[in-house]
């Protein structure tokens, strides 16, 4: 099993934050190689000026790509293949949306991690264009700045 990473620090602008949500990683299944993948962990944090802000953290599964930039996934192991789920980030035109599979408010002075449980990763079927999102948005309209998600996947 190959494990990768990416981020929305790795290709495009990052998006400022508003009162919908902003998609900041999608993972896809891809149209040529159609590789099932786990999101087994991901980072969150906002990263701009710190202030009192709440950012409303949410991972739900899409059924389209939207339109962002292509981030290649870092092999965690650089003998191993290239990945075969794409990743699109800093979206400037949403993903169409299944499913909330996780969702949390956030200060935004907090960062966060989560770890999936084993046996409880986000899976994204080998179906195209199914994937996972994890994006954000501003709850209270007083952040604009810009967050950063970074996504671990296996396939």
């Amino acid at each position: 099993m190959a494990a990768f990473t990416t981020s929305n620090t790795q290709a495009g602008s990052q998006q400022a934050i508003s009162t919908t949500h902003k998609t900041q990683v999608n993972l896809t299944a891809a149209t040529a190689t159609l590789t099932s993948a786990s999101l087994v962990a991901f980072d969150i944090a906002a990263d701009s000026a710190p202030a009192d802000n709440l950012l409303d953290w949410d991972v739900s599964r899409t059924t389209t790509t939207g339109t962002g930039s292509a981030a290649t996934p870092s092999p965690t192991d650089s003998s191993r293949r290239a990945a075969g789920t794409v990743s699109t980030v800093n979206q400037t035109v949403e993903p169409s949306f299944g499913v909330s599979l996780w969702a949390m408010p956030l200060n935004q002075r907090a960062s966060f991690r989560w770890v999936a449980v084993p046996g409880g990763e986000f899976i994204i079927p080998a179906t195209n264009n199914a994937g996972v999102a994890i994006r954000a948005k501003n709850v209270a309209a007083t952040y604009t700045g810009l967050a950063t998600a970074t996504a671990e996947f296996t396939e």
